[in-house]
């Protein structure tokens, strides 16, 4: 019976081992009915045995498994929850899922013969993508009614327009009261805003194999959009109908090589450089850093630029001594910025912007002059700047800045751009 009054999913101290290896070590998790959930966490962290285990596979099915503690979904036994057609699990193995040797022989399994074009119902099961026979098992899921989706790694298998319809729906559906979804991946961040919360499990500090859970702060309202942006050098159109929407807390990198439009573009976002064409919306304040910031500075030393900013933006002599020690900036409090090699003066710069503390921060080739140690301090700080909710666009051809980024948003030459998921 299905028990209308509890969440979907309650696990309280429970533990999965294999061969007497343990997966997961008392987790306590509770998600609540009509939600999209992420369960995200680095390999081996257990995410799809976890998947199982709410699918009422594990121990049923794969019974060298032994699990311990409570779990429950919407008051039942998993493996009761399954049985009742209340819950769908989409596996990364999508092959083994299929009985037919067609779309057609599939569908008539399930008496599902309609909504499918003639094309797509012909074709032999062994024919189809990954992503097509992913795509598929969802809308089967879906059609069949039931009212927890259990969905392992779609970004692996979806291409980004898919993937963000896919998640949309999703958002749709359980906005409705109509159903749960669970989604365990690892790089959900380009449809996060579709999710209501992420839970990070892992192995804690030390060799007992519990398992930490962690929520995480998703991203907030838009804070920068773009929509149809034409922007035009001389002849030559450097940027051609760009959408995009940046987030508060998201960190989006535009992408690509020289003579792409990156530095022309953020210029544009910053204000100093009007459009041909098209609109931006800013939700607060810009602080826009040029790949060479000290032509920029106004003082006579270090220190006095810092408590110039201090004054500006209306914080106190604490901001100023967070942000030295923060970017270790001690050694040359005294020297006069325009002494500064380029690495000192970024970091002076990217100090100005934590005393500033704006809506949204523009950084040009952020890691240019950077040493190793400058460029941890440099992703510390981003790292700062997202949890504040800061939206963070930067203009990179650096890869290992690519990485520090929730999105990345290609820039090509020949002016054509293309957004890819992280």
């Amino acid at each position: 019976m299905w028990c209308s009054g509890v969440g979907a999913v309650e696990t309280r101290d429970l533990s999965i081992s294999v061969g007497g290896r343990a997966i997961l070590s008392g987790l306590n998790l509770y998600i609540e009915r009509n939600t999209v959930t992420v369960v995200t966490g680095p390999s081996g962290s257990g995410k799809t045995t976890l998947l199982k285990v709410l699918a009422g596979y594990i121990p049923n099915l794969y019974r060298l498994y032994s699990i311990s503690g409570m779990v429950r979904v919407f008051g039942m036994q998993p493996l009761d929850a399954l049985l009742s057609g209340l819950v769908a699990y989409i596996p990364q193995d999508t092959w083994s899922f299929f009985i037919g040797r067609s779309v057609c022989d599939e569908l008539a399994i399930l008496g599902m013969e309609e909504g499918y074009s003639s094309e797509l119902c012909s074709r032999p099961i062994e024919v189809l993508s990954d992503g097509e026979l992913y795509d598929m098992l969802i809308q089967l899921s879906l059609h069949l009614g039931a009212r927890l989706i259990l969905v392992d790694e779609p970004s692996t298998h979806l291409d980004c327009n898919k993937l963000e319809y896919v998640m949309e729906r999703f958002r749709e559906l359980a906005d409705e009261g109509r159903l749960t979804v669970v989604v365990a991946d690892h790089r959900y961040q380009s449809y996060a805003e579709y999710v209501d919360s992420v839970v990070e499990i892992g192995d804690s500090y030390g060799g007992d194999r519990s398992t930490r859970v962690e929520r995480h702060k998703l991203y907030g309202r838009a804070a920068l959009r773009v929509d149809d942006l034409w922007v035009r050098l001389g002849s030559r159109y450097i940027v051609e109908g760009l959408s995009l929407e940046a987030r508060e807390g998201e960190a989006v990198a535009l992408y690509g090589g020289n003579g792409a439009g990156k530095t022309t573009l953020l210029k544009v976002l910053a204000g100093f450089i009007k459009p041909d064409r098209g609109s931006i919306e800013r939700s607060g304040d810009v602080f826009y850093i040029p790949q060479r910031p000290v032509y920029w500075f106004s003082t006579a030393s270090v220190g006095d630029e810092l408590k110039l900013y201090s004054r500006v933006y209306g914080r106190g002599l604490d901001a100023v001594n967070s942000a030295v020690e923060l970017f270790n900036l001690s050694k040359v409090i005294d020297r006069d910025p325009y002494t500064l090699s380029v690495g000192e003066a970024r970091r002076l710069s990217l100090a100005l912007s934590y005393i500033a503390s704006p809506k949204i921060l523009l950084l040009d080739e952020p890691t240019l002059g950077l040493d190793r140690s400058s460029t941890e301090i440099l992703y510390s700080y981003l790292d700062i700047a997202r949890e504040n909710g800061t939206c963070i666009v930067m203009a990179t051809h650096s890869r290992w800045a690519v990485e520090q980024a929730d999105r990345v948003v290609r820039l090509e030459s020949s002016n054509g751009c293309s957004e890819q998921c992280r």
